[in-house]
């Protein structure tokens, strides 16, 4: 059985929002809200949800580019939430992150050769000019040593989230954060991508957590599943329970929505009106309910608790209801 290797306990990260002549705190974005996962070594961790569910913002949590409001984060058994400086760069050298545009994430004034050394530099990891470790890094991801001279502006968007990876790879890492590593490549450059992503995690066991709005990329690569709205998780559990047996209203929102449940019937059952709530100003009660077709006045006056049932986590009083409404289509 594979260890644990990351555990998030309870995070939150709040915004205050200032305002006034005298600039007080006047109320608090919640971007993330109490959210706990554990992730297996070896295996692909995936974080769906609309934009703005707060999938990017726990990732940057974890990456530690952000500062959590409360909660621990705890890598390989060691707790890093207040890490500072020689702990604090330790631990990014075992957790990394390939970021959403390739492009933007590159430094437009460094060639090839000197991003993907960076990180190793800054960590001391480099002896000379570094020019085989270079053409190693570029040959795990596909690229040719050629590469190493160019810049930027003179790669598609797939060549440039592949040197992106392989300066993740260059201090390497147990962890890699995918956020949204696809989304902004052509189709057929996304299937590439991804499958390079399965070829290192096989050759390397490197372990992700993969951020996604879509869920054919989850179903290609994930082992494990948490499914975010407004700042919370609603509902996780393996692959299969998250996209089979399906117990939230909101995960089947988003299966409909990508035509995963084949059958209108049931697809429309679970249509959602209007918008994600304001973060700043969230309905009381469940979350979802001003957009739910299950929701009741239970949901508009409490949160559900997030309770498990076989290692399968759902935040919802009429999970029943939602399993006899997909009628095992899901």
């Amino acid at each position: 059985m594979s260890r644990t290797i990351l555990e998030v306990q309870d995070l939150r990260k709040h915004y205050p929002v200032r305002g006034g002549l005298l600039n007080r705190v006047a109320g608090v974005i919640r971007a993330v809200d109490g959210v706990s996962i554990a992730v297996e070594e070896g295996t692909t961790y995936g974080i769906a949800g609309e934009s703005g569910s707060g999938k990017s913002t726990l990732c940057m949590c974890i990456a530690r580019l952000l500062e959590p409001t409360s909660g621990k984060l705890i890598f390989e058994g060691e707790d890093y939430t207040k890490a500072r400086r020689g702990p604090l760069k330790k631990m990014r050298s075992k957790i990394q992150i390939v970021f959403q545009n390739p492009i933007s994430s590159l430094d437009p004034q460094m060639s090839v050769k000197r991003t993907v050394l960076e990180p190793a530099k800054a960590q001391g990891l480099i002896e000379g000019d570094g020019e085989q470790k270079a053409k190693d890094l570029l040959a795990m991801v596909g690229l040719p040593p050629s590469a190493l001279s160019k810049y930027p502006h003179e790669l598609s968007g797939g060549m440039s989230q592949r040197v992106a990876i392989a300066r993740s790879l260059s201090v390497s890492p147990s962890l890699l954060i995918l956020d949204e590593p696809t989304s902004a490549l052509d189709a057929s450059v996304q299937a590439q991508v991804l499958n390079l992503f399965n070829k290192l995690q096989s050759e390397l066991g490197i372990t992700y957590v993969l951020v996604s709005h879509d869920l054919s990329v989850i179903g290609h690569m994930c082992d494990r599943v948490a499914v975010m709205y407004a700042g919370k998780v609603v509902e996780a559990g393996s692959f299969e329970d998250v996209f089979f047996s399906t117990q939230h209203p909101y995960t089947g929102a988003l299966l409909g929505s990508a035509h995963y449940l084949r059958n209108a019937a049931v697809e429309s059952r679970f249509l959602l009106g209007g918008d994600m709530p304001s973060p700043r100003n969230p309905p009381p009660g469940c979350t979802l309910n001003p957009r739910c077709p299950f929701a009741t006045d239970l949901c508009r006056k409490s949160y559900p608790p997030l309770e498990e049932q076989g290692g399968h986590r759902v935040a919802c009083y009429h999970r029943e209801e939602v399993v006899a409404a997909l009628g095992g289509s899901a």
